[in-house]
């Protein structure tokens, strides 16, 4: 029996190849985490998202300095996990 193939299982195939990659890379040398979250987002999964976030604040991502400007995070700004860890960066105000 052939494989069930078609638009739906090329597309949910395909989606997650940007974090395959990122992982493949990973195993190679470092990736931020931030990458990480940015690949979530794209995706629509906040909650991993936020994850990889938070794992960014604890390596001291150097990504995290833009937190509260870069556009790419605009998604996550309404949540609260997203708004506590803006605020555990203690930016000034």
């Amino acid at each position: 029996m052939a494989a069930k193939t078609g638009p739906a299982t090329l597309a949910s195939s395909s989606v997650y190849l940007p974090i395959d990659e990122l992982k493949a890379t990973a195993r190679l040398r470092y990736v931020p985490s931030s990458l990480f979250a940015q690949a979530y987002i794209g995706l629509g999964e906040k909650n991993r998202a936020l994850g990889w976030m938070e794992r960014a604040y604890e390596e001291h991502d150097h990504g995290m300095v833009y937190i509260k400007a870069y556009p790419g995070l605009d998604a996550l700004r309404s949540e609260p996990r997203f708004q506590a860890l803006v605020r555990r960066m203690n930016f000034p105000q």
